[in-house]
């Protein structure tokens, strides 16, 4: 288990007795959602400071940082084990490889956007 917390970091968590196993840092600013891809090689995260970042989901080693937004980001979903979908306060929902970090397409919407989410296909 996973937290994004207002200090910044990313608080790793044993489910079973509420101990606090490790506390990672990277970002700039407080961590608004956190999660794995469905395959846990990955976990991303991403935050008031306007980035994106990938970590390996068993060391927690930073491994991308994804910028493009120009506001605070305050969701991702998980589209598969290869693309993240980022909501933004800048009013875009954009989609990112998880591999390389680079942009792969964009949503231009009304307002800000807060949430993101996905249903599974069938």
């Amino acid at each position: 288990l996973v937290s994004g917390s207002h200090d910044c970091s990313i608080k790793v968590w044993d489910v079973f007795n509420g101990v606090e196993i490790q506390s990672i840092s990277g970002h700039k600013e407080e961590i608004y959602d956190v999660g794995f891809t469905p395959d846990g090689e990955h976990m991303i995260s991403v935050s008031r400071d306007k980035t994106i970042k990938v970590w390996d989901g068993l060391s927690f080693e930073l491994q991308v940082t994804m910028t493009g937004h120009t506001n605070e980001i305050d969701g991702l979903c998980l589209l598969d084990n290869s693309v993240v979908a980022s909501a933004c306060a800048d009013g875009t929902i954009r989609f990112w490889s998880i591999e390389t970090g680079k942009e792969l397409w964009a949503f231009f919407c009304e307002g800000q956007v807060m949430a993101v989410s996905t249903k599974a296909a069938g």
